[in-house]
């Protein structure tokens, strides 16, 4: 899924509930994406 950083402000809760799900979300700001939040469980490693 990929939505305007706007749309993603207004909708964080549905957004989260979704990831929560399994689902990969694109955050783009200008069309750009930006951002990508996955489920905890997808990432093998995270950044200190």
């Amino acid at each position: 899924m990929q939505m305007k950083l706007a749309e993603a402000k207004a909708k964080l809760s549905q957004l989260l509930a979704a990831v929560d799900a399994g689902e990969e979300v694109i955050i783009a700001r200008d069309g750009v994406p930006a951002a990508r939040i996955v489920p905890m469980g997808l990432q093998t490693s995270w950044p200190s």
